[in-house]
């Protein structure tokens, strides 16, 4: 006879949770686990879809099924990732740090396509000056940016799913220098070490509501941004640091983020994910 774990009900069950802790019953050596990638009519909403990892990110859900909401304010990118990716995106210029482009993109797209199901928030922006030199108003504009616009849309997303009685699952982008220093960037540092507790955090706090939030931290990745420092001498130094010496590609950042948010990770929360080459590991 196989070992059956009964596990107690507990209170704070998450609504509408297709499996709640009465009903599970973990069968061992019974070749239960099943997983699924398919994103097939879910609605997901990407910031910074227009380049880089949000770009990658929005084309590997598009290629699962989902129906995509690509949020940028650079027109002309995004313009090109909606007529790559046809019917099943839907392109939203707008500037996320503006609480009005915000709320009107969001309504937009709940209308359009229906309530969301996953957000990413893939939007960010850095800078390498000397900490001593960086002007408020610059570092004001990252935090508004990598900060607050990414919590508003969080908020956005999470008051809707308990208004509705429904889960859903939020990805934030992070950084390995979230956890580690990085010299010349200070505020970029601080904003994803917020990023990082911020996704801890209301993981914690909305789990009762059956929604998950992780973050994935990139290390080194190569991108239309870093292409130039990569590819320099700077770069060969930088990357002797990663023990599988090279940088990640977007689309690397991307099968984490996607993973992250599918039912194979249905009971991952509050977690992020290092996708670094090991650099965080020495």
């Amino acid at each position: 006879m196989n070992l059956i774990v009964k596990l107690r009900i507990i209170k704070n069950l998450a609504f509408n949770s297709p499996q709640t802790v009465d009903s599970i019953r973990v069968g061992v050596g019974e070749g239960m686990a099943k997983a699924s990638f398919s994103f097939r009519n879910d609605v997901v909403i990407v910031t910074g879809a227009a380049s880089g990892i949000g770009r990658a990110t929005a084309t590997a859900f598009a290629n699962a099924g989902a129906q995509v909401a690509l949020l940028d304010r650079d027109r002309k990118g995004l313009a090109e990732v909606a007529r790559k990716l046809g019917a099943c995106s839907l392109p939203l210029c707008c500037d996320i740090t503006n609480p009005d482009e915000l709320t009107q993109a969001f309504d937009e797209l709940c209308r359009k396509l229906g309530d969301p199901d996953v957000l990413v928030n893939s939007a960010g922006m850095s800078a390498r000056v000397p900490a001593e030199n960086y002007s408020l108003e610059d570092y004001d504009r990252l935090m508004s940016l990598n900060v607050r616009a990414l919590f508003s849309l969080m908020q956005l997303c999470a008051k809707q799913w308990i208004a509705r009685k429904r889960p859903g699952a939020i990805v934030n982008l992070a950084s390995i220098f979230g956890m580690i220093a990085d010299p010349l960037s200070a505020p970029y540092a601080a904003s994803k070490g917020a990023v990082i507790q911020l996704t801890k955090t209301c993981a914690v706090e909305w789990a009762q509501y059956g929604i998950r939030v992780n973050a994935v931290a990139p290390g080194y990745t190569y991108t239309p941004m870093t292409a130039k420092t990569l590819d320099s001498r700077v770069g060969k130094k930088i990357l002797s640091q990663v023990p599988l010496t090279r940088p990640a590609t977007v689309d690397e950042i991307a099968n984490a983020i996607l993973f992250l948010s599918s039912d194979a990770a249905s009971f991952i929360t509050a977690q992020t994910l290092a996708v670094d080459g090991g650099r965080t590991a020495i």
